[in-house]
């Protein structure tokens, strides 16, 4: 699924990218302008990031059911031993318990097993031979506790399936949008193409725009240039094969740590002004829909200070 969301929001920034071209000026597929795009990339960002957090709180959901699950599971197996040995010789209990079922492979089964339990242990009378007559339990496990147990299992079951259903209604607007927007991707390369001829540079523009994901991760970034053009600049070039972005990191001189600069840059060069004075040092990524490419060397920039005015 993600990865199918991450191919169209490239195929949509590359799509942005060559509306903003002079040699497109006019050119709105669809009726849609560069605005238009760059808020269906927000929204497809925003619900990719909606499905995420979803996820998240399922993975945790399910987490604490985990838990939750084994705990009533051995106290299931625990009360339903100590009943069939307190209560051996009376028959009527006896069958009783026998009742109780013993299927768990859900957490709902467990959920059930422990109810009915519950309910046994409920109609029980006083263990036998005890002097005074004493109410049945397990060790220090009472029956009140017991139903403690049930009803926090039973509040996670719920959070549980609350959570799933959250995701999957998530899950399916992504997906819609997903569709929509790679349909209109694939028709605004199909005007475009139409409209333009091949060899122009406007319809160079337009073959940018990848229709397929590619079958492979970008190959390893190189910096083929790195320099600093004027004061308090900075000038790159770099390239990857297959990458349909980039990202840019830095670093000053001596630092550990490298800083990232620039995400999902679609052009195979990159520009920063208001550099501080300083010796840089920058790597370059590669990313497509099946992920990022090996990091490229490092290239090493210094920055002189702007002339005061």
């Amino acid at each position: 699924m993600f990865e199918q969301v991450n191919f169209v929001i490239q195929q949509l920034q590359r799509l942005k990218k060559a509306l903003q071209a002079p040699d497109l000026d006019g050119f709105e597929p669809d009726g849609k302008d560069v605005d238009d795009v760059s808020e269906s990339l927000t929204t497809l960002d925003s619900t990719k990031t909606a499905l995420v957090n979803r996820q998240v709180a399922l993975n945790a959901a399910r987490g604490d059911i985990d838990a939750a699950v084994a705990d009533v599971h051995d106290k299931n197996i625990s009360v339903y031993a100590a009943m069939r040995s307190v209560y051996r010789r009376d028959d009527a209990s006896l069958r009783a318990i026998r009742r109780v079922p013993k299927r768990t492979s859900s957490p709902r089964q467990t959920l059930v097993r422990a109810e009915v339990t519950a309910g046994v242990w409920a109609a029980l009378p006083e263990m036998p031979g005890t002097t005074p007559p004493a109410t049945f339990k397990v060790g220090a496990l009472t029956l009140k506790a017991f139903n403690a147990v049930i009803a926090d299992l039973r509040s996670k079951i719920e959070a549980s399936e609350g959570a799933s259903s959250e995701f999957e209604v998530t899950q399916a607007g992504l997906a819609a949008l997903v569709q929509e927007q790679g349909s209109f991707v694939s028709a605004a390369v199909a005007q475009g193409r139409a409209h333009y001829a091949p060899g122009t540079p406007a319809r160079q523009w337009i073959d940018t725009i990848p229709l397929e994901p590619s079958s492979e991760a970008p190959g390893q970034a190189e910096i083929t240039e790195a320099t600093s053009p004027v004061a308090g600049t900075v000038h790159l070039e770099y390239q990857a094969a297959r990458a349909t972005s980039f990202t840019i990191r830095r670093r000053l001189a001596g630092e550990v740590e490298f800083a990232t600069v620039a995400t999902n840059v679609t052009a195979e060069s990159w520009d920063a002004i208001g550099v501080a004075p300083g010796q840089y040092q920058y790597i370059v990524v590669g990313a497509n829909s099946r992920g990022e490419g090996a990091v490229s060397a490092i290239a090493t920039v210094s920055v002189a200070a702007a002339a005061a005015a």
